[in-house]
């Protein structure tokens, strides 16, 4: 009875475990880097910060393109050191079996985001500034890299 006790008592921390860390790659719930899913909000903080927007779309249940993603660029403090304060960072979801609502879709479409992961770089009034998908290479290399293109294009409009 005791060997069937703490069997079950392990297998209930093995899942417990397990349940924790499966959060850890997704940027939404990430205290480090401040994503928000609030597309209007995000732009009125872009204009109001003078800061391009970094939009993320993700398939975070079933794409493991964007885990990958999730797990060596945004969850890595370089990545974050480099990049905090210089986006506005936004992350639209799209899990497995939901449907997107209306916003979404409008957003998806005006983008034309054809696939998941990808990254776009926009300005605080919507024009699309550069596009990237995940690439391998060093967070702070692709965090180098959006940097990059926002220094090129954006400009604060007064």
């Amino acid at each position: 009875m005791t060997r069937y006790i703490l069997f079950i008592f392990s297998l209930f921390a093995s899942f417990v475990c397990f349940a924790e860390n499966t959060n850890e790659s997704n940027p939404a719930e990430s205290p480090l880097l401040p994503w928000t899913i609030d597309i209007d909000q995000a732009f009125q903080s872009a204009k109001t910060q003078s800061l391009p927007i970094y939009l993320y779309v993700s398939g975070s249940t079933w794409c493991l393109w964007c885990k990958k993603m999730d797990r060596e660029i945004h969850d890595q403090d370089s990545f974050r050191q480099k990049t905090v304060g210089k986006f506005v960072f936004v992350h639209v979801d799209l899990p497995a079996g939901a449907t997107p609502n209306d916003k979404t879709k409008t957003l998806l479409e005006k983008y034309h985001v054809k696939g998941v992961p990808t990254v776009l770089i926009l300005s605080p009034e919507g024009e699309e500034l550069a596009r990237f998908r995940y690439r391998q290479i060093p967070p702070e290399e692709y965090a180098d890299i959006v940097i990059e293109a926002t220094e090129k294009k954006v400009t604060t409009s007064e």
